[in-house]
């Protein structure tokens, strides 16, 4: 948030000068807030809830398909990943595609729950896969994603997809 302050001196011809003066907001606070949400909705689910990672993951299918309805059909599957990829662009994760073989894999390099997923990886990270796979599903893709390996390099994630339907 950005306030500003006319300042008026000495009588001169034109325009008064304008000074901006950056206003602490609560941005910080709400980060701070919604962390903490996280990490208790994550805790909790860890441990309270029968096999969390299939909970967790029905929750990201839910949403995926969500988020794919509303960014509209892809046409096939190189489309599918493109869209894909700019889907968890959007949403923070700043993927990085390596296509090729059988497989695909996307480097997630930025998560945006990293901090309630190192805590819970097996809830927060089971959410991640099943927001890519309810993304597929709803797009008819060719492409499956198969999993989601945490962290397996300081600060990225990798997603391996392969073709084939279904989750």
């Amino acid at each position: 948030m950005v306030s500003y302050t006319t300042l008026t001196g000495a009588a001169r011809p034109g325009r008064p000068r304008v000074a901006y003066v950056g206003v602490a907001g609560d941005e910080p606070e709400s980060a701070r807030r919604y962390l903490l949400l996280s990490r208790i909705l994550a805790s909790s689910i860890a441990g309270r809830v029968p096999g969390p990672a299939e909970v967790a993951g029905d929750a990201g299918m839910e949403w995926g398909r969500a988020v794919a309805r509303e960014r509209g059909l892809p046409r096939g599957p190189e489309a599918d990943l493109r869209q894909l990829a700019a889907m968890l662009e959007d949403l923070g994760f700043a993927p990085e595609v390596e296509a090729g073989g059988e497989t695909t894999t996307i480097w997630l390099g930025r998560c945006p729950f990293r901090e309630a997923a190192e805590s819970n990886p097996e809830v927060v990270c089971a959410v991640h896969l099943g927001l890519m796979r309810g993304a597929l599903s709803e797009w008819g893709s060719g492409l499956r994603a198969e999993r989601l390996e945490p962290f397996v390099e300081p600060g990225r994630c990798r997603a391996v997809l392969s073709e084939g339907t279904g989750p």
